[in-house]
């Protein structure tokens, strides 16, 4: 019990000496940071060799990209999910995720909703001029701007034939596509809503 009093006044002495004192002192002084941080690199240096401190740099980048993959992939699940479900069957899964891939590179671009869909189906409507993709395209547009319909994923299902990807025309594949381009763009709502 004493030593602890002792401890005690000892402390209370100390804090009453920094409280009266004239000149306060700034925990950290800017001119000494420059010093602080070479000992740190110092230590750190000391510590691990160069070859050593190079590898477990690439190993955190690594680990870095494979987390933000897995986040790239997980936003886009929902939607392609969605849209995998709503053209089961009728349009392969490659093409629906990389038009959905596609689209969301491009949704923040200058680029004209009608230019975007081209953009996402291009590649995977080859047989296809891109003019008549950005005509085809622009049907989209008018019968949107008319609020005939806001679900061109159905009304594609509907209008082409129901037959293997491969068999469909190029005209038909293009339709197909573009509807799902729309969808990914602008968010369509599902056929249940």
């Amino acid at each position: 019990m004493a030593d602890s009093m002792f401890s005690r006044a000892e402390i209370e002495q100390d804090l009453l000496q920094l409280i009266l004192q004239e000149q306060v002192q700034y925990p950290w002084n800017p001119a000494e940071s420059e010093a602080f941080f070479a000992g740190i690199e110092a230590a750190t240096a000391d510590e691990w060799e160069t070859g050593e401190l190079a590898a477990r740099g690439h190993a955190i980048a690594s680990q870095l990209d494979s987390l933000w993959a897995q986040i790239d992939q997980t936003a886009a699940t929902p939607q392609v999910a969605t849209l995998f479900s709503r053209v089961a069957g009728r349009v392969p899964q490659q093409i629906i995720a990389g038009i959905v891939q596609r689209s969301q590179q491009l949704i923040t671009s200058n680029l004209s909703l009608t230019e975007r869909m081209v953009q996402c189906v291009q590649e995977f409507v080859a047989d296809c001029n891109p003019e008549d993709l950005l005509l085809t395209s622009r049907k989209f547009a008018v019968v949107r701007s008319r609020g005939t319909t806001n679900n061109f994923v159905d009304t594609a299902l509907q209008q082409v034939r129901e037959a293997d990807w491969s068999e469909l025309s190029a005209g038909e594949q293009a339709f197909l596509s573009l509807a799902i381009a729309h969808a990914a763009l602008t968010d369509e709502p599902k056929a249940s809503e």
